[in-house]
């Protein structure tokens, strides 16, 4: 390699290895991301139930009142 080519050669590197790397701490962030969503909605679910059951017992009471 002449010397331009390897200082061309050099310079990519250095643009893309960070710009890879970085995507690919993207993706692994991602990836970890939706192994924990199933656990997440269920969460929610429950939360949501919860909150539907409280709601329902004061809209009884309230009814009950009048």
């Amino acid at each position: 390699m002449h010397t331009d080519q390897l200082l061309a050669f050099i310079t990519i590197l250095i643009a893309v290895v960070p710009w890879a790397m970085s995507i690919h701490a993207k993706v692994a962030l991602i990836a970890s991301a939706m192994e924990g969503l199933p656990e997440l909605v269920r969460e929610t679910r429950a939360k949501l139930d919860q909150h539907e059951t409280a709601i329902k017992a004061l809209q009884k009471a309230a009814v009950a009142r009048h």
